[in-house]
């Protein structure tokens, strides 16, 4: 099922929704776990959604698709980064179906899609013969130009491609993997959104609850029942955190986390470093001191960190197992991937960049983007009617049965009247 037809079965009947599904050049980086024995092969791809309803953005979500690559076998890691509304919609939407809609479709992106054309971390030295590079020298650029004019090969994009970019084989073997950290914040995409009386934003202990029932059911879905899945709030008593998961209905969901290894292994070789999360802040504060502790101390240590105690419930979720929904690759309207990652950037500053604390700022990002769009691409912003009813409670209906006539055996007796 494609994106369109997700979000049309997701979003509320009779209503039309603007999409922008951006996705960031597939890109070779360094390992996730930066001490891991082992060295995978690494591409990372940044998906960035928003949605739109009378002209104003008041969605978006941001998540992070790694492929690692380790022979023929492999992983692939699905870190949401970061989710957002801004109270700015004029209709009711559930929020945590269209999320899981969004979801659901980059679990169904095969995993080849990402490793057709990758970013190379390096340019490949080999591949540079021929063009001019900020190392050429003056000499050696002239005479390559000399050379170009010669033989009439004017167009080097061909070459620069093959220095710039590369691909990879799609590993026959992969386990999915979702991640992510949940922690209440007035804002996280929409700045100064919380300023609009209409946001509603979650404490924390319902923002746990939100995404662990969205998780929850991607895992009975899509996922294989041997799937392992785990939920762990850094600090808390494992009982404490055993109670969140009594309304969860995929079976295999424990008190822990899913990134493997003993209580003893080092945390640097075990702890993925994501972008924009606490646990890679806390990881860089202990490369800078030159400390490796174990996975055990590591949780314990980020419990004491000053954002953690703050009263507020943060959770880290995760999963790990075999996908067993659709696969395919994404159609070209599903999507637009700009050419490089700062044209990506410049896209999603449209939204990021702006004040939300008027609608102004809402109906602003609209606007650029369908600017952007059809300026700078030539397209327009997709556009979905919605189709999901929610079916009203019936009203409660009336007891009406009549009740009998309560039979006053005193109703006919006579009194006697009193003596005067």
């Amino acid at each position: 099922m494609g994106l369109k037809e997700l979000l049309t079965e997701s979003l509320p009947a009779g209503h039309d929704f603007d999409v922008l599904h951006l996705q960031s050049p597939p890109t070779e980086r360094p390992p996730l776990a930066e001490a891991s024995d082992c060295s995978p092969t690494t591409i990372a791809a940044q998906h960035f959604f928003t949605l739109s309803h009378n002209a104003k953005v008041f969605f978006a979500l941001q998540v992070v698709v790694y492929i690692c690559i380790d022979g023929a076998s492999g992983d692939r890691v699905l870190f949401v980064s970061k989710a957002d509304t801004n109270g700015y919609c004029d209709v009711r939407v559930d929020v945590r179906r269209t999320t899981r809609a969004l979801l659901q479709f980059l679990l169904s992106i095969d995993p080849s899609h990402y490793l057709q054309r990758v970013r190379r971390m390096h340019i490949d030295p080999a591949a540079c013969e021929g063009l001019i590079t900020p190392s050429t020298g003056t000499v050696d650029a002239l005479h390559i130009l000399a050379q170009r004019y010669r033989t009439g090969d004017l167009d080097v994009r061909a070459a620069a491609d093959r220095a710039r970019y590369t691909s990879f084989p799609c590993p026959a073997r992969y386990t999915t993997r979702l991640a992510l950290f949940t922690r209440s914040e007035p804002h996280y995409l929409f700045a100064e959104s919380a300023q609009n009386p209409a946001k509603h934003v979650l404490p924390g202990d319902r923002l746990l609850r939100w995404w662990l029932a969205s998780v929850d059911d991607l895992l009975v879905a899509l996922f294989d029942p041997e799937t392992d899945a785990a939920l762990l709030i850094p600090g808390e008593d494992p009982a404490v955190t055993s109670h969140y998961l009594r309304q969860t209905r995929f079976p295999r969901w424990r008190v822990g986390h899913v990134f493997g290894g003993s209580a003893e292994d080092p945390a640097l070789a075990r702890i993925p470093h994501f972008p924009d999360d606490p646990k890679a802040r806390f990881l860089d504060d202990l490369a800078d001191e030159g400390r490796n502790p174990s996975l055990r101390a590591f949780w314990t240590e980020l419990a004491a960190r000053q954002e953690f105690r703050l009263g507020v419930v943060v959770g880290v979720v995760g999963a790990a197992g075999l996908y067993t929904g659709p696969c395919a690759r994404p159609a070209p309207d599903e999507l637009l991937c700009p050419s490089s990652p700062a044209d990506y950037v410049h896209i999603k500053h449209y939204v990021t960049a702006e004040e939300y604390a008027t609608t102004a700022g809402a109906s602003e990002a609209h606007r650029n983007l369908v600017d952007c769009l059809l300026l700078r691409y030539g397209v327009a912003m997709p556009r979905v009617h919605g189709a999901h009813s929610t079916a009203p409670h019936p009203a409660p209906t009336q007891d009406i049965t009549k009740r009998p006539a309560v039979n006053d055996l005193t109703a006919r007796c006579v009194r006697k009247k009193p003596r005067c």
